[in-house]
């Protein structure tokens, strides 16, 4: 979180299991990711003491490169 002069404020990091099933593969559980950043959200909000209404832009940072590989109806194709 940062303030308007963009000072940092607050900040909150969520680890989240990689599973490797097959030797130099990774892989990450879309519905795993996808809670760390609720809980690094609300978790940065709360220490920076800031309610919904005070947020005005919204960004997620990773340390990688994410794809998410979807079937047609939208849904992960692995891990299943």
């Amino acid at each position: 979180m940062f303030d308007l002069p963009g000072h940092p404020v607050a900040s909150r990091a969520t680890p989240y299991a990689t599973n490797f099933p097959e030797p130099g593969w990774a892989e990450q559980d879309l519905s795993d990711w996808w809670a760390a950043v609720g809980v690094s959200v609300r978790g940065a909000m709360s220490q920076a003491g800031m309610a919904v209404e005070d947020v005005l832009s919204h960004c997620v940072d990773t340390t990688c490169s994410s794809v998410v590989a979807l079937d047609e109806s939208g849904k992960p194709f692995a891990p299943q």
